[in-house]
């Protein structure tokens, strides 16, 4: 009897656990990380799924944007197909229970990618009269010490790597031993606090599409010889600046050529601002500060903001543009002096908030866009609507 009592209790506590950290999701699902250590054409790896509820897998829908990897589940399939009979192990799951399917890949060997290819996947999915899906994102990196590396989204975020904005064309793979590559020493559960920090500390090595972090004799990662970049760097981290080593506010600080004008341009970042209340009521705020470089007076229009890819606001309509208003009384177009920055915030309320989870993937993003009223145009840095999630969760959080 007591062995029931304790068992009962056991399955209780178990699916109290899972109730706090669904999320009023049904499962999680989640790619298994591995890496294979020869390239030979095809490969596959593990989807799994985790069940918070009672339900039933009904399907699996490929949404990878790539054309390099051909996905298949015990055969092929377009990307438009859902698979109505997947290979799960379990295909009615009860709470705690996981279910796995294996996927198959098969690729060209000529011609292979220098950077890592994204993959995802919608499982498909039912609780008696209640259809939902869920995600699962990854991505697939061939080394060039002739490895592959398949990485659920979460343990890729987590890689001591700043990767390299993607070139078309794309640099010329060549090989590199894997021995030659310093190795990180950034500890697994130390998390970057500040986007500078991404910016030092760094390794790079040519032929890589990264660059490594906490490595041996770690260089700024700012070309030195780019005025540009120095500049760019300043004003987008100007109110961090306090947090740099010495080292590197020295090093900047050397090189940076205050007589070499930009003679057009302005700068815009964007960023989450979080505000914290006395009375347990946080909010959230996206942050856009706008430095006019022109050497002269310049109008700017309001700022808007674009989601890649669109968001579908219901079956059939899909948008991508969006205006939102600064919580700041600002008339536009407004004047800016040379150098002059203009600070606006933007509330996200949680409906809001409930559009861009709905619509965050590993590769959706937000970004600002802007101009002035001579017809120049500027852009922000993208914002990772994942990103965003987690960093709206946890500010509401804090207490």
């Amino acid at each position: 009897m007591k062995h029931i009592y304790f068992t009962t209790l056991l399955l209780l506590l178990t699916i109290i656990g899972f109730a706090q950290e669904r999320d009023h999701n049904l499962i999680r699902a989640r790619i298994i990380s591995k890496e294979e250590m020869t390239i030979t054409g095809s490969f596959s790896f593990t989807l799994e799924v985790l069940a918070y509820d009672t339900c039933t897998l009904d399907s699996i829908r490929i949404v990878n944007d790539g054309t390099f990897l051909n996905i298949s589940f015990n055969g092929s399939l377009s990307k438009s197909q859902n698979i109505s009979q997947p290979s799960f192990s379990l295909k009615y799951l009860l709470p705690g229970q996981t279910s796995t399917c294996i996927i198959n890949i098969t690729h060209a060997t000529n011609n292979l990618l220098y950077y890592p290819e994204d993959m995802g996947f919608l499982i498909c999915l039912h609780e008696q009269n209640y259809n939902t899906k869920s995600y699962a994102g990854g991505k697939v990196y061939f080394t060039p010490y002739n490895s592959v590396e398949i990485w659920d989204k979460k343990d890729f975020s987590k890689l001591p790597r700043v990767w390299a904005s993607k070139k078309n064309p794309a640099p010329a793979r060549v090989f590199i031993h894997r021995d030659s590559i310093p190795v990180s020493t950034k500890p697994s559960n130390l998390e970057i606090q500040y986007d500078w920090q991404k910016y030092y500390q760094v390794k790079h090595v040519s032929g890589l599409p990264y660059l490594i972090q906490n490595a041996d004799n770690s260089t700024i990662t700012v070309n030195i010889g780019d005025n540009e970049q120095i500049r760019t760097f300043l004003i987008e981290f100007q109110k961090q600046l306090a947090e740099l080593p010495i080292e590197i506010l020295n090093t900047l600080q050397k090189n940076l050529d205050l007589e070499n004008e930009i003679k057009v341009g302005a700068n815009y970042y964007l960023t989450v601002i979080a505000a914290l209340s006395t009375m347990g009521n946080n909010g959230v705020m996206w942050g856009i500060t706008i430095t006019n470089l022109t050497k002269e007076i310049r109008y700017f229009n309001q700022p808007y903001f674009k989601v890649s890819p669109k968001f579908e606001l219901e079956p059939g309509l899909e948008h991508d543009t969006f205006m939102m208003f600064p919580i700041e009384k600002v008339t536009f177009p407004i004047r800016l002096e040379y150098g002059q920055v203009l600070s606006l915030t933007f509330e996200i309320n949680p409906n809001a908030f409930a559009m861009f989870e709905k619509n965050a993937t590993p590769d959706s993003f937000i970004q600002a866009f802007g101009g002035t009223t001579v017809g120049e145009i500027y852009s922000s840095n993208e914002y990772k609507l994942d990103k965003l999630v987690s960093d709206y969760k946890s500010i509401m959080k804090v207490r």
